[in-house]
């Protein structure tokens, strides 16, 4: 899957207090709106926001956020008309999830992003409770569509000095195989998600999400690269999740909340483009932080939050990837053909 390249100083300087003024938006949005989800807000915002790289483009500053917003109520559609046949619903979800993994697996375009993600969301919450799944979708359109409208606003208010329109060439990595790949990647999320479906229920729903992003990527090194990225972020924006939260234990004021949240993400922002790490683990980091420092505003145990969301981070992205890795090699083999582009 495509992965934009690092934000520079000289393009962008002013890049990390843009996203720093994203996630305090966030946070005062769900607020002013009473959301019993408030870390979807900042947290949403932040990934949608965080991947634009050159001069502002209104274009593609409006279209994810709408994109995901279609996608995610087409998926509760689905879910919804088709909940009373679970074998039915199984099957069109598993020729949605072979569409968008072969679409992935032949352009390496991270489009079809937008169509699992509420896939995998809609159809854990929605077999488990219809009002979740409905709350979660309203919750998530809210979000997706308030970063439509902030963005332009900060890119006004804090511009970049980059003149060069960011356009990405997507180029797949197989030549061959992708549809044996993209039916591998489909087996195993489904197996997740049906694991979730009986057994353990969707409040275990980050198990399948930290297995949908690792199965975007094509290659066995890109995949078990993006598992121990993903779950080393996890734990080290939790983190500083924690510590936020301890901070405001002892201080216990909006503004003191507010300040010591700007500060993480004016960090994880920073390094995003100038840490050692590759820049998504500083990316998915702020995400962890924004999400366990914001639990105890949706009424959530801030500890417990921090617990599920790297257990199930580290479960479902380390094993979605070694499954792929092993069922890859029996029936696809290791050879590597590179696209012409």
């Amino acid at each position: 899957m495509y992965v934009a390249p690092r934000p520079t100083q000289e393009d962008d300087p002013l890049y990390a207090v843009r996203m720093t003024c994203v996630v305090i938006a966030g946070i005062v949005f769900a607020i002013l709106c009473r959301s019993p989800m408030a870390p979807i807000y900042p947290a949403l915002m932040y990934g949608m926001i965080a991947g634009n790289r050159g001069a502002f483009s209104i274009g593609r500053a409006i279209a994810a956020p709408l994109s995901f917003s279609i996608g995610m109520w087409l998926m509760v559609g689905l879910v919804t008309m088709l909940g009373s046949l679970p074998l039915l619903l199984l099957a069109v979800i598993a020729a949605i999830m072979f569409g968008a993994f072969y679409l992935a697996m032949k352009s390496s375009n991270p489009v079809p992003m937008l169509l699992l993600m509420p896939l995998v969301m809609a159809s854990v919450l929605g077999i488990g409770s219809y009002q979740s799944m409905t709350m979660l979708r309203d919750e998530m359109t809210k979000a997706a569509l308030f970063a439509a409208l902030v963005a332009p606003v900060l890119y006004f208010l804090l511009p970049t000095r980059a003149t060069w329109v960011d356009k990405p060439v997507y180029a797949a990595v197989h030549s061959e195989g992708v549809a044996a790949r993209a039916a591998i990647r489909t087996l195993v999320l489904l197996l997740f998600c049906c694991w979730i479906y009986v057994t353990l229920g969707s409040a275990n729903m980050m198990l399948a999400i930290g297995a949908t992003f690792v199965l975007m990527f094509p290659t066995s090194e890109t995949l078990q690269a993006e598992a121990w990225e993903r779950s080393f972020s996890t734990l080290l924006g939790g983190g500083v999740g924690i510590v936020i939260i301890l901070i405001v234990n002892v201080v216990a004021h909006p503004l003191i909340f507010l300040l010591v949240v700007a500060l993480g993400a004016l960090y994880f922002s920073q390094r995003i483009i100038d840490g050692r790490h590759p820049a998504m683990v500083y990316q998915f980091g702020a995400s962890a932080m924004i999400s366990v420092a914001t639990a105890a505003v949706g009424g959530q145990e801030p500890t417990y939050a921090l617990l599920t969301r790297v257990v199930l981070t580290f479960g479902g992205a380390v094993a979605a990837a070694y499954l792929t890795i092993m069922l890859e090699s029996i029936f696809v083999g290791r050879k590597t053909v590179e696209a012409t582009t």
